[in-house]
């Protein structure tokens, strides 16, 4: 390919091309050498197959055998790279093969190929420089002679095998002239690059109309140069595609360096720094601004830097190809010169402090919900699709929740508004309005039961927690935010489950009171009523709600709920929800008319996270989020500079390793202090947040710090006024076992063992040190610190039984322990001196206050959607099948069937593929009809089962057995689809089809 009568030099790396593999070794030829007037053999010794010599050289050897002989046996080609020991000319075999002067016509040469000390990047540039040259040779030089009429021998003359052979001469006279001649000369370059470049650098660099001068490039001969248009047109078709050539590789590639500022918040931990100067995101703003303004190397662009997540930055220029070393040593020093700088960078005052307001003053936005509802009960009770019936919010947002086919992991949230109808002689009853769907904040609000105007009594934010055993301790974060609680309870399960008396206990352990604060709606109450009416001998469905209530009611005569009012509802049918409301409009009415609190004002913290996409420019970051509940009097503005804790902390094996509290010393904690730069609720933004729903705090501090609920259960407050931190010793007093956990509670909190303690929304473990059940005292050795004030409640899970999972056992209050950093010991307690009213009731209270009547108006409400809903008969009609030769049958009316059936005739036809294991294929005009493969008798009565089948799978709701169902197309689920019911709004997960 780049000369034709000289083969390559001793010690050039060749690729060699394997044609037979036998017990002397492996033999082949070389593609890139096979000329008009020569050829050249390859043989490749056994001795010389691996690239070391010695341990592991027969594995390397027999692997290498062992694949060269399957490709070559299959017919596939086998190529390796190889370093030439030796070459020979071998003499010709006949009479025809010499010319009448005796030379010979085609010259064979034997080359001796070894492997030994070939590294595999020296084999990566010699498979590169393979390629780059044959496509020179077929997509240039052969690509221009063969549109213009020229040889390909004569053009691979001028433009291949003349330049190697000039730069092969100079390389000869070097060595020559370094005989004589000392000082550092640079080598001259390898002879393949040179003939290449004198194509791409030289002849492709020149300008337009110039073509000319690629014949003094290339050197052709005066005798040579004729004016035959054939000629011109070559070199004129040479020069452009040379041109457009250099073009390609000349244009510039990306290179880029990812890594971390700093390692893990453990490695960040310095408290010399001081809370102010850690975690705070204008640090890397600070650092990234001055290294994207290092000046880059010549030929490269400006320095580009972007956020990838989880701490991680990319640094990414671009520039040529052959500058890759030049581009990673430019990418490695700036991420080391931004790690120093970030190391002792300091990023100035935090900003101008905003003085809180005094409690006098303290107003609450009329966008900020007032109270924390909070959704407990067992798993599958309707907890999740209530939310969506008041809010219309889907409260799984989170991927892996999606992924998990809609079942709550993480606490969810949303927003609703609690209207009141203005026609009170009319309607007056309550309603929600779903603050959740775009729009609906910026329109009037109306009656959801007479649509007439109504106003907005009150904002609220519901939390659903998690029903499962193993994500108890997601609940019990959840808690320290609730103002009321609704446990939902499914009318067809006894009430309550072990699980929901679980959730109680754990409300009970908190501490807080929650009377008059407790409802519990009978969810799915719609299963207890039949839509064709009540049989003879049945008890009506008024009254096997009421058998459900009471004993649900006796059962819970011991716990908080014991007083709570029942509200039956179905949730997919938006039924039984103007009672829900009432009672949440007397529980605001009672927290606004109710004492006020005092003590420290605090904000717990229930979710964080990073709203940084990857990708985004590191001098745009923002800063983390955190998510959850304004407690105690005043607000938190704008602008304000709050303080976190217990902020970054040594592990706890860093700090101990002894259960004995006396030997123990205190974690090495570090605060974190944080400006707000922006209050959210939902979609709306806040100047100020003060005590009642859930709002969100977008921080300047490091997002990494926040993202994946890194700092769930913090606590958050002015400088200088938050609890303690303690940890890792902790002294409970005031121990009570909870009737959920072991009668054998000695047993239960036992020595050493590993329990789970819950502050607040902290979860911390622990193992258990000492534990008195006659004094009500335990003491334990944590393993995290937590910030709670001196006399706050703790609940404790430990394992019991066996079950695999903690359950909650006991509760009692913080009396002692190692404080780590010290803090105000306040507790937010309510004022009575400032109630205005002892009882305040509220104008719903008459709307739930009678249980019968709120059943019968829930029956009512019901049998008027179901009448109003009947469901429609779906008529599929019956396949019409015809025989198409001896093997097919043809479904004629199959598109028919599938759009009857509101589905897709792609998507039936992958059923018949993937559950009826049908070969089958489209036909007729447009796809109407199907195909089918198939011999047997009886394809339509099979076809009539199959398409049974489907109907009950991807078609009909399990709820309502209505047909008006479609499939959601943003669903996250890898293998499940989610099917919609429209006449019910019922939800289900389905296999997906491929």
């Amino acid at each position: 390919m780049l000369h034709d009568t000289v083969p390559p030099d001793v010690g050039s790396r060749v690729l060699v091309k394997c044609n037979r593999v036998d017990d002397n070794g492996v033999w082949g030829t070389l593609p890139d050498w096979d000329g008009a007037t020569f050829t050249c053999n390859a043989y490749l010794p056994l001795g010389y197959i691996a690239r070391k010599h010695g341990r592991g050289e027969r594995k390397v050897q027999a692997e290498f055998l062992t694949r060269a002989k399957r490709l070559v046996s299959q017919g596939k080609p086998f190529i390796f790279v190889g370093q030439i020991d030796g070459v020979d000319e071998t003499s010709c075999n006949a009479v025809d093969s010499i010319t009448a002067d005796g030379k010979q016509i085609t010259q064979t040469f034997f080359l001796t190929i070894s492997r030994r000390g070939l590294s595999k990047t020296e084999e990566r540039d010699t498979v590169e420089a393979s390629k780059g040259t044959q496509r020179v040779a077929s997509m240039i030089v052969d690509k221009a002679a063969t549109g213009t009429g020229i040889s390909i021998v004569q053009a691979r003359r001028w433009c291949l095998y003349g330049p190697y052979n000039r730069a092969q001469q100079h390389i000869e006279g070097s060595h020559s002239h370094d005989v004589t001649c000392k000082g550092d000369t640079p080598p001259p370059p390898e002879p393949t690059s040179a003939a290449i470049d004198v194509l791409i650098k030289q002849v492709g660099t020149l300008p337009i109309g110039n073509e000319s001068a690629a014949l003094n490039l290339l050197r052709v001969s005066e005798s040579e140069r004729d004016d035959r248009s054939t000629y011109r047109a070559f070199f004129d078709e040479l020069a452009a595609l040379c041109r457009k050539e250099y073009s390609r590789i000349s244009k510039p590639i990306a290179f880029s360096v990812t890594g971390k500022l700093c390692g893990t918040p453990t490695q960040r931990f310095c408290p010399s720094n001081g809370a102010a100067q850690m975690g705070d995101v204008s640090v890397f703003k600070s650092v990234f601004t001055r290294i994207g303004q290092t000046q880059p190397p010549s030929g490269f662009a400006a320095l580009k830097i972007t956020a990838e997540g989880a701490g991680k930055f990319c640094l990414s220029t671009s520039g040529p190809k052959e500058s890759s070393d030049i581009a990673q040593a430019f990418l490695t020093n700036a991420l080391s010169r931004a790690r120093e700088l970030y190391a002792s960078n300091d990023p100035g005052p935090a900003g101008p402090a905003i003085v809180s307001q005094p409690d006098s003053c303290a107003h609450q936005s009329p966008s900020q919900p007032t109270l924390n509802i909070g959704l407990i009960g067992d798993v599958a009770n309707g907890k999740s699709t209530m939310i969506r019936a008041i809010t219309g919010k889907r409260t799984q947002s989170h991927s892996s929740e999606q992924q998990k086919h809609g079942m709550t992991i993480r606490l969810g949230f949303a927003n609703a508004s609690v209207l009141l109808c203005e026609h009170a002689g009319v309607c007056g009853l309550y309603s929600f309005r779903q603050d959740e769907i775009p729009g609906e904040l910026d329109k009037q609000p109306f009656c959801a039961c007479c649509s007439g105007p109504a106003t907005v009594v009150t904002r609220v934010s519901f939390i659903d927690c998690p029903g499962h055993a193993e994500l108890m301790a997601t609940m019990l974060s959840g808690s320290s935010a609730f103002d009321a609680v609704i446990l939902a309870a499914a009318a067809n399960t006894p009430c309550p489950s072990p699980q929901a008396r679980q959730h109680l206990d754990a409300l009970q352990a908190s501490g807080r009171d929650f009377e008059g604060r407790i409802a519990i709606a009978q969810t799915k109450a719609e299963l207890l009523v039949r839509a064709d009416g009540t049989q003879p001998g049945e008890a009506s469905s008024s009254h096997k709600l009421a058998a459900h209530m009471s004993n649900a009611r006796e059962k819970l005569r011991k716990t908080l709920a014991s007083d709570a009012p029942f509200f039956p509802a179905c949730a997919p049918l938006g039924v039984g929800l103007e009672p829900l409301a009432a009672w949440l409009a007397s529980v605001a009415s009672k927290e606004k008319a109710g004492p006020s609190k005092q003590g420290q004002r605090l904000f717990r913290t229930l979710r964080s996270f990073d709203v940084n996409f990857a990708g985004t420019s590191a001098t745009e970051l923002v800063g983390g989020v955190l998510g959850g509940s304004v407690a105690g009097p005043g607000s938190f503005h704008r602008g304000e500079t709050l303080e976190i804790r217990p902020g970054l902390a040594l592990p706890a094996n860093q700090v101990t390793t002894q259960i004995s509290s006396k030997a123990s010393s205190a974690f090495k904690v570090c605060p974190l202090r944080f400006r707000v730069e922006e209050i959210m609720t939902g979609k709306v933004s806040l100047q100020a947040a003060s005590a009642g729903g859930l709002v969100a705090l977008r921080t300047t501090l490091d997002p990494a710090f926040c993202a994946d609920d890194r700092l769930i259960g913090s606590v958050i407050g002015l400088p200088d006024t938050l609890p303690p931190i303690w940890g890792p010793a902790l002294f409970l007093s005031d121990l009570q076992a909870l009737s959920a956990a072991s009668s054998k509670q000695d047993k239960v909190l036992k020595r050493v063992k590993k329990i789970r303690i819950h502050a607040g929304s902290a979860t911390v473990t622990g193992r258990v040190v000492r534990v008195s059940y006659s004094k009500g005292k335990l003491e334990v050795l944590l393993d995290a610190p937590i910030c709670a004030s001196r006399g706050s409640r703790i609940a404790i899970e430990a394992k019991v039984g066996s079950f695999s999972g903690y359950s909650l056992v006991a509760c009692g209050s913080i009396a002692d322990g190692t404080i780590c950093c010290d803090g105000v010991d306040s507790e937010t307690i309510a004022d009575p001196q400032s109630a205005t009213q002892e009882n305040v009731s509220s104008g719903g209270e008459k709307e739930w206050g009678d249980e019968e009547w709120v059943r019968d108006r829930f029956l009512q409400e019901l049998a008027g959607k179901r009448q109003h809903s009947q469901r429609e008969i779906v008529s599929v009609p019956s396949p019409s099948i015809a025989r198409d030769g001896g093997a097919h049958v043809l479904i004629e009316n199959f598109a028919h069937i599938a759009l009857s059936l509101n589905r897709e005739p792609s998507h039936l036809q992958s059923y018949l593929k993937k559950e009826a294991s049908l070969s089958c294929a489209r036909a007729g005009e447009q796809g109407s009809a199907l195909r089918v493969r198939i011999r047997s008798r009886g394809f339509s009565e099979l076809m009539g089962r199959i398409i049974c089948r489907y109907v009950s799978a991807y078609v009909t709701c399990r709820q309502c057995r209505s047909a008006k169902t479609e499939f959601l197309k943003n669903s996250a689920a890898k293998d499940q689809v989610e099917l919609l019911c429209r006449q019910c709004n019922a939800r289900r997960f389905v296999p997906k089809i491929a």
